[in-house]
């Protein structure tokens, strides 16, 4: 069925087979979904979405909305390509990679050519046509399927760029309406012409970082969105959000009245709302954190060690980050993140498709066990494999600190462990000073091993690490026999650095370190506090 209308601006009525129109009598009468929409192939969720909306049968289209929903929610690019029976046109993974990285923000007239956030500036020109996704079975109208997808989580309708060129344009479509489509006006189709950017829906579907990228590629971006709330773009270009290192609150006092100034609502505003608008408009450094340099990607190391940013600092960091291809070293010791902090960070890195950041300090941030779950979550994630070098030293990644103070658990240990047996891009880990065993940095309490025999365990497999920092964990004899053994087992092996200093080695420990030296032709280097009959190792 031709998309086009006729001469006198009337689109075709679209055939609506009997059985079909059977379909949609008991959609309307249903109170839920009808079963039957289960066995529903996917060209016919799609012709009873158009019939549907042709008869103005609201419920019968909520159903088939939600019908269409549930088969394509949470599906990645390949699996929509199966379930839709469509072709990967892109010519090369680099072109469909690039369909993927682009934001949710990129409207549809920018076909011809993928847009990332490190390519700023607009797309000129007439949006293009576009012919229509092949589905089996009859043709349904471009606007129909624009329809069909309105229950299509944002991360979804994400994947489908990635699906095939026809798809990337219906996606971009649907996308650019939901989120910067103003009422009573029809969607952008050039960068130039968004003036209105919908943050919630980004942040709720977990792209927080989109904000900054409108900042550096939206010209006309004027408001900013949020139930209830309004953003000016140029108010908050202008304002000064410096805020001293002593003030308690990350954007607190003087800065936060001056954020304020620029937002119209009743109430105080969403966290999540104010902190895009720094990372979107934000012109000078905020706590020491370069916001305008970071979002125009010109930074290509950034050490922020000691700036008290809090929580909040960690979560604006986690809106700039993903969008920097040039940054590759980011160093955060000592900012007291917390969990919620270095969780966003790590999923803000892991789940960004742009990001080059190869070494991450979070070394004394006092992360426990929820944190590291959070971050082990994120890597088991990791889209790129770009990040290969992480500082966890001097955490509580078993819940207890280096006085013994806590309650220990392994939980967060045996995920980083779980990620270790997975993640072969992972080739430096410092876990040094992490009371793994269960005991303080003088022995004190109750000796556990299961922390350190699931480290053993992924040992066993891993094949990606060259350097691991298990100083100062008071590992003893057993804990340092289990890794030992594990990485004699190992004929995948790259350690070349194993440091075991400071964990109460005694002659069963040390007989180990040897017996795996003997065998593992890769390391080079094991530092450790054995006995003097077996002294500092470097080969």
């Amino acid at each position: 069925m031709d998309d086009a209308p006729t001469e006198d601006g009337v689109y075709p009525v679209p055939m609506i087979a009997a059985a079909e129109l059977a379909v949609l009598r008991e959609m309307c009468e249903a109170d839920s979904m009808p079963a039957r929409l289960e066995q529903c192939s996917i060209s016919k969720l799609f012709r009873l979405v158009e019939g549907a909306s042709f008869l103005d049968a609201p419920g019968a289209l909520n159903h088939a909305q939600c019908a269409l929903a549930t088969r394509l929610n949470g599906k990645r690019a390949d699996e929509l390509r199966e379930l839709l029976g469509a072709t990967d046109d892109f010519g090369s993974a680099e072109n469909r990679e690039a369909a993927l990285a682009e934001p949710a923000f990129s409207p549809g007239g920018n076909a011809g050519g993928q847009l990332s956030v490190a390519t700023a500036g607009s797309v000129a020109g007439p949006p293009a046509l576009q012919p229509q996704p092949s589905l089996s079975g009859m043709a349904v109208t471009d606007d129909a399927k624009e329809v069909a997808l309105g229950m299509v989580d944002l991360g979804t309708l994400a994947e489908l760029k990635g699906v095939s060129q026809l798809w990337l344009a219906l996606a971009r479509r649907v996308l650019c309406s939901r989120l910067s489509r103003c009422e009573g006006q029809p969607a952008p189709t050039q960068m130039a012409e968004i003036t209105d950017l919908n943050i919630k829906i980004l942040v709720d579907a977990g792209r927080p970082w989109e904000a900054a990228a409108a900042g550096r590629m939206l010209p006309s971006l004027a408001r900013l969105r949020w139930e209830g709330f309004e953003v000016s773009v140029a108010a908050v270009r202008k304002v000064d959000l410096e805020t001293p290192s002593q003030e308690r609150e990350f954007l607190g006092g003087r800065a936060k009245a001056a954020l304020l100034s620029c937002i119209e609502g009743n109430g105080e505003p969403p966290l999540e709302l104010m902190l895009a608008a720094v990372a979107c408009a934000g012109s000078c450094e905020v706590r020491g954190i370069p916001v305008q340099m970071m979002r125009n990607d010109s930074v290509s190391e950034l050490d922020l060690r000691g700036r008290n940013l809090g929580v909040q600092g960690g979560m604006l960091l986690a809106h700039l980050v993903p969008i920097m291809g040039a940054l590759t070293s980011l160093e955060l010791r000592g900012n007291k993140l917390k969990d919620e902090g270095w969780g966003a960070i790590f999923a803000a890195i892991c789940g960004n498709k742009v990001s080059k950041i190869v070494f991450l300090d979070a070394s004394e941030e006092n992360i426990g066990p929820a944190g590291v779950k959070l971050i082990a979550e994120a890597l088991s994630t990791n889209v790129t494999g770009g990040l290969i070098s992480i500082n966890l030293s001097w955490n509580t990644l078993c819940g207890l600190d280096w006085e013994g103070k806590g309650i220990y658990t392994a939980e967060g240990i045996t995920a980083i462990a779980d990620v270790l047996r997975v993640n072969g891009g992972l080739t430096s880990l410092d876990l040094s000073s992490n009371q793994l065993c269960g005991l303080d940095r003088c022995g004190r309490g109750t000796y556990t091993a299961e922390g350190i025999t699931a480290i053993a365990d992924a040992l066993l497999v891993n094949g990606g690490l060259t350097a691991l920092n298990l100083s100062s964990n008071r590992l003893n004899d057993e804990g340092v026999s289990a890794v030992c053994k594990a990485i004699q087992s190992n004929k995948e092996t790259k350690l070349a650095s194993l440091d075991l200093k400071y964990n109460g080695i005694g002659p069963g420990g040390a007989n180990a370190v040897a017996a795996m030296v003997a065998v593992t032709g890769a390391l080079t280097q094991v530092p450790h506090s054995a006995p003097e009959k077996l002294p500092f190792l470097l080969l």
